[in-house]
């Protein structure tokens, strides 16, 4: 049997996530946002997505979190 994470946990973390890709300085070219990219965050959330796909709340929170990402920097955007 596959270790799957419960939705309430993943929802949880996505929404932490999210709320950290808010908080960043333009000038900071080494901020959560890049290091969410170099760590695969975007394949991550994508698995989730696909993981949980019915459950509404968590794919409208991991597109928050995709979307607050890529307004770090035009870098990240790419």
């Amino acid at each position: 049997m596959k270790n799957r994470m419960e939705p309430r946990i993943a929802k949880s973390c996505i929404q932490a996530l999210a709320n950290i890709a808010c908080d960043h300085d333009e000038s900071d070219t080494s901020g959560a946002g890049h290091e969410f990219l170099e760590l695969d965050g975007v394949g991550t959330t994508s698995r989730l997505m696909s993981r949980h796909h019915k459950d509404p709340r968590l794919l409208e929170d991991a597109l928050c979190l995709l979307s607050n990402v890529a307004f770090v920097s035009e870098e990240v955007q790419l």
